[in-house]
């Protein structure tokens, strides 16, 4: 049974499927049993970005990775492309990358490998507040519409990806 979560519901919902695509990892590609839903909001000027997730390794604590890529498809590591940022969207004037552990873009897992993960405001924490991504579609916004989310197992592998819809 999936894990109980606050909620999947947004104004984009990414629905995450087992990813099976070409990995960067030696001794790719890696096939995955991640299931589960990403959804992001409107919180004050950015998001709230929040997941409900089965499949993962059990019993680990702020571990991986859940977060925004720049790319638009699941096909493959180049279609889903990099964490979504400045360094990617200079208009969104994030400068520090906002999908890395220090930020929060992390999960903690169950027991039987269900996580909730939950990253307020990405990009505000990074920048001090100045500015933040938003669910339009517009990369001049920092819009997040249309972008993968991908899910990272402890050791970096890929393991789940959706498109936020």
């Amino acid at each position: 049974m999936g894990y109980s979560s606050p909620g999947c519901v947004g104004e984009l919902v990414a629905e995450i499927e087992p990813y099976t695509g070409d990995e960067a990892k030696a001794g790719g590609p890696y096939t995955s049993e991640v299931t589960g839903m990403a959804c992001v909001s409107t919180e004050g000027s950015g998001i709230i970005f929040i997941g409900s997730l089965s499949g993962l390794e059990p019993s680990k604590l702020d571990i991986g990775g859940f977060h925004i890529h720049s790319g638009g498809s699941c096909d493959d590591n180049t279609s889903q492309g990099g964490h979504y940022w400045s360094d990617k969207v200079p208009a969104c004037g994030v400068t520090t990358d906002p999908w890395t552990a220090p930020q929060g873009a992390t999960y903690s897992t169950t027991s039987d490998g269900d996580a909730a993960p939950v990253n307020n405001n990405p990009g505000l924490s990074a920048t001090g507040g100045v500015t933040g991504f938003t669910t339009s579609a517009d990369e001049s916004e920092c819009g997040v519409a249309g972008k993968t989310v991908i899910i990272h197992r402890e050791d970096g592998t890929r393991v789940g990806c959706g498109i936020l819809m």
